[in-house]
């Protein structure tokens, strides 16, 4: 196990740091791409929340019937039951 040991910290003692840049960008890259899912899941999550809360309920809308019958007319549609 000594020997073992031993040829690890020999060979992380001859590393220059020109061998350090490519795990470096590496790892930089994975820290962005976990930093950019975070706010991701954060963005769609509260996006959801906001989308089936409902604040206060909704007042009924009364439909203006004359106006309606007046614009189906000029368009030339038909109704039926009213």
């Amino acid at each position: 196990m000594k020997t073992n040991y031993n040829q690890i910290t020999a060979s992380f003692k001859r590393m220059t740091p020109q061998d350090f840049i490519y795990p470096g960008m590496l790892l930089l890259f994975f820290i962005a791409v976990i930093i950019a899912f975070s706010f991701t899941v954060q963005f769609i999550s509260g996006t959801i929340s906001k989308a089936f809360y409902v604040e206060t309920p909704q007042k009924s809308l009364k439909l203006n019937v004359p106006a309606y019958k007046l614009t189906a007319q000029k368009l030339n549609f038909t109704i039926e039951g009213m």
